[in-house]
């Protein structure tokens, strides 16, 4: 999934977190976890206010994937 959104980027395992401390990483880290049917992804790129703004290559990369994002910031939930 990783490879998949973030092409060309350094990817390494780290130590575990909580859904909390992950979801607002520092610039430059994604925090991701995966279950069976379910993909998170924690970056500052995607807590925006307009889904539209999304950076392309995340739009591209869940082209016909039936992806949806929801992006919690300061009590704002967009869907």
């Amino acid at each position: 999934m990783m490879r998949r959104l973030y092409p060309g980027w350094e990817i390494e395992q780290c130590k575990g977190s909580n859904l909390g401390d992950g979801v607002y990483p520092p610039k430059g880290t994604v925090y991701a976890a995966s279950w069976p049917g379910v993909k998170v992804i924690g970056d500052q790129e995607v807590v925006i206010d307009a889904p539209s703004r999304l950076p392309e290559h995340l739009v591209a990369a869940s082209a016909r994937r039936g992806d949806v994002g929801v992006v919690v910031s300061a009590g704002t939930v967009l869907a």
